[in-house]
Parts: C-alpha cells; sequence; structure tokens
C-alpha cells in the first residue's frame, strides 16, 4: 500500500506542478479544459476523503448520486468562482488526508464506491486507480498543449 501512496503522490504533485505552469489564458473556463479537470479531480479526490471518513466513523457514506458526467457537470458549476491557487489547495489538503486515512486501515478490508450505485473497491485498487486516472488526465492536457503551441 505504501508504494502506492507515493506514487499517488508524486501524480499528484506532478498534475499540481502541471497546473502551476500553465499561462494564465490556458486556466480560463472551457469546455472541459484545465481548470475542469482540476475541478473534476478535487471533486472526487474530496468525494473519496468523505467515504473513507464515514467508513471509518462506522456510518453509512453520503455518496453522490447520478451518472459520472452529471457530478462532473455540476462540479464544475459549483467551483466556477474558486481560484485556481484555492483548487490547487483542496487536492493537496485532499491527498494529504486520504495518506492519512489509508494508513488506518492496515488490512485494506474497506471496499469504497465513487457514488451511488457504483461497484465498491478495496482501498489499494480504488488508489491504483485514482493515480492513473489522475496521470492520464495529465498526459492528455500535455498533449492537447504541445499541439496548440
Amino acid at each position: 500500500m505504501k508504494t502506492e501512496l507515493e506514487k499517488l503522490r508524486r501524480t499528484v504533485e506532478s498534475f499540481i506542478h502541471f497546473m502551476n505552469r500553465l499561462p494564465e489564458e490556458h486556466l480560463a473556463p472551457a469546455d472541459w479544459g484545465p481548470r475542469e479537470v482540476l475541478v473534476h479531480l478535487v471533486f472526487w479526490h474530496e468525494t473519496y476523503v468523505s467515504t473513507i471518513e464515514a467508513l471509518i466513523a462506522g456510518r453509512t457514506p453520503d455518496l453522490p448520486e447520478g451518472t459520472f458526467a452529471e457530478l462532473n457537470a455540476q462540479a464544475v458549476r459549483q467551483n466556477a468562482e474558486v481560484p485556481i491557487a484555492r483548487l490547487l489547495e483542496r487536492f493537496r489538503k485532499a491527498q494529504s488526508r486520504l495518506e492519512e486515512l489509508a494508513i488506518l486501515d492496515p488490512s485494506r478490508s474497506w471496499t469504497i464506491p465513487a457514488k451511488a450505485g457504483s461497484k465498491a473497491r478495496p482501498l489499494d485498487e480504488l488508489i491504483k486507480r485514482i493515480e492513473a486516472h489522475i496521470r492520464n488526465h495529465e498526459i492528455k492536457l500535455r498533449r492537447q498543449f504541445v499541439r496548440q503551441a
């Protein structure tokens, strides 16, 4: 688990570094541009944290309901006015909290759903999937900006 958490941390930091280096004009609201991808990643990271916190406390998690597309669009709308720096801070904070929570479960006994009606996955598998998801978003965004240059 430690290796997966370290890899996830490096991937989150790489994405944050990438976002910090983008020119301001690339951070303006767009149709699924860097800002929207960041909001999407922050939303899901914070959702995973709140779900795990509920499981630790013995509560039923308050899972988001709707399709992934609906939930992502809702997150973008709700965070339209949040500055990029604040979103990056939230992303880093959620990552830190996710690491703290993952360490509390050395047996990896939790299964964590992303949203209502989705398949619950063991924590170690979920961490691998989250890392790949973030990494793939960064790769796509980097390619997009290389083509535009």
